[in-house]
Formats: C-alpha cells, sequence, structure tokens
C-alpha cells in the first residue's frame, strides 16, 4: 500500500546525528530525522532536537560561574570543583551528510517544530522534495505512514586533541523504518503568547518511536500529512473487581502524535519558505 510513498519520502526524509559528551565522560550519538522543504536548502524537524544544544549553553554557563565562586581569592591552587555528572561538555550536529551544517534555526517549542537553513547543501543531494497534502483533505480513519530513523544509535568516540567526535558513516536508506497506522484523532491546542496561529497536531493509531521525531507521517500518494514529533501511552482503564491486581490494570495503548500539515503550512508561510502542496485540482504548486 506504501511502497510508493514510501520511495518519495525516503527521497527527503534524513538523519540529523547529536553528539554528546558529558562531565562523567559518557558519549554518545542519537539520530532523529529532519524534512527537507525545497531545493533553497531549508529543512524542518522536531523542536525538541534543539533540547540538548539549549542545555549545552546553560550547562556552560553554569560551570564557568561555579568555577569563578570557588576560585580561591588569593590566587592559591584548589581541587577542581565538584560538577554536575551529566552537564554537556561537547556537543556536536551531523545534518544528513559530511560537512553539511546549519546557519540559522527558527525554533517554536510549543508547536515543537523548527525550520533550518543548511549551508554546504546542493539541490541534486536531494532526489525528490516533498508535497504538503491539502489540509482539508487529512481526516480521520485514512491510512498513513510514519518513516524516521529509530533503532540505531551509533557507536561514538570524542578525539580530545581534535575536539571532535567520531561515528561511523550513517547510511539513510538503510537506517530508514517505516510503520503504517490510521489517523485516529486531530487535536487542535489554541494559540498562545506571541504565536500567530493554532497549534493542530494529528493522532494515529500506532507510536512512533525514537529517531523517527521530525520524519514525515504520508498518505498512500507519499504526501506529507504531518510531521512526527511524540508519542504517549493512554491506559485502557480496566479495572479487577477481585482483590487481586488484574494484569489488565497495566495495559495502555500506545499513540503517535505528529504536528498537523496545516500547522506546518502556517508557519512555513509565516517564514516565507516555499514549498509544493498539492491543491484541489490534484496540481502541484509552488507557495512563494
Amino acid at each position: 500500500m506504501f511502497v510508493d510513498a514510501c520511495r518519495k519520502a525516503k527521497g527527503f526524509t534524513r538523519p540529523v546525528a547529536t553528539s554528546l559528551r558529558y562531565q562523567d565522560g559518557t558519549v554518545g550519538t542519537t539520530l532523529n530525522s529532519f524534512i527537507m522543504v525545497n531545493r533553497d536548502g531549508w529543512a524542518i524537524t522536531a523542536a525538541h532536537t534543539f533540547d540538548s544544544l539549549v542545555k549545552h549553553e546553560a550547562d556552560r554557563k553554569k560551570i564557568a560561574e561555579i568555577e569563578n565562586m570557588q576560585a580561591p581569592a588569593d590566587g592559591s591552587s584548589r581541587a577542581p570543583p565538584k560538577l554536575d555528572p551529566k552537564f554537556i561538555l561537547n556537543h556536536s550536529f551531523w545534518w544528513g551528510w559530511d560537512g553539511v551544517m546549519i546557519s540559522e534555526v527558527t525554533i517554536d517549542r510549543r508547536v515543537d517544530i523548527a525550520l533550518v537553513k543548511l549551508v554546504n547543501f546542493k539541490p541534486k543531494m536531494i532526489s525528490n522534495y516533498p508535497v504538503f497534502a491539502d489540509p482539508d483533505e487529512v481526516s480521520l480513519g485514512m491510512s498513513v505512514c510514519r518513516v524516521g530513523h529509530p533503532f540505531m544509535d551509533p557507536p561514538t568516540e570524542f578525539d580530545a586533541k581534535m575536539n571532535a567526535f567520531r561515528i561511523p558513516k550513517i547510511d539513510s536508506d538503510s537506517a530508514l523504518f517505516v510503520n503504517d497506522g490510521v489517523v485516529s484523532k486531530i487535536v487542535t491546542m489554541k494559540k498562545a503568547g506571541n504565536s500567530p496561529f493554532d497549534a493542530m497536531y494529528l493522532d494515529t493509531s500506532t507510536p512512533g518511536y525514537r529517531g523517527q521525531a521530525g520524519g514525515p507521517i504520508v498518505d498512500k500518494e507519499g504526501r506529507v500529512c504531518a510531521m512526527q514529533v511524540n508519542s504517549f501511552a493512554v491506559p485502557f482503564g480496566f479495572h479487577s473487581t477481585s482483590e487481586e491486581k488484574s494484569p489488565l490494570d497495566d495495559q495502555y495503548c500506545c499513540i503517535g502524535r505528529g504536528v498537523h500539515v496545516k500547522t506546518i503550512r502556517q508557519f512555513l508561510d509565516s517564514k516565507n519558505v516555499r514549498y509544493s502542496s498539492y491543491d484541489d485540482e490534484q496540481e502541484f504548486r509552488i507557495v512563494e
């Protein structure tokens, strides 16, 4: 059912690797996903991809404050200050290709969407670009498929002399994982703060997995209906009438959640980013 859709989606879905080194010496890399939007190098991903970078900047400030507070006034030597073992000392992103970096980022953490501009990106790196669905055609019960890069935490080394991480080569195609489901619910969160639009989400009957966040949720034609951002478990609510605990008491329904295409398109429009969409006449168009 989704063979052609997945062929299209893998063309514009790429992994983003986040490598971290902590105060206690541990290092590691996790993957999320992102969607290339257009030939100009604009892409979208889940805003929480940047949470570790925010923490890294905050940790750097805390470390400097602690070191200044504990430095002897007379300039004599003192044992190094005790620091939180989970302070992030080093942070690095890898955006889908070697040498590709970001020059701009706009984050809406409330919606959980981020817009990034890639530098050193060439249009030929992508075989095809996404077509964003007509929001009015995304409805309850329609079949959708989620595409991303879960179940892969590459082994990571940190070279202290080079002050750089080393991870194995990541092949996007072999790292891709897809799972299907149906649109189970459409949720609208009213605008808050300075946000210019409501946040709409699409819930699916199957969960997304860590690593699929930032990747597309597509229909059978490969059109982007949402961007995966979260998954959660809802208890079934069964209760045993006996005094003994029933195994059903611990049963949960796992649900996936993505930012609805309506909100994605409003977000891109607000930033004047071009994208392809599918109109009622079944024609492709570019929104300037």
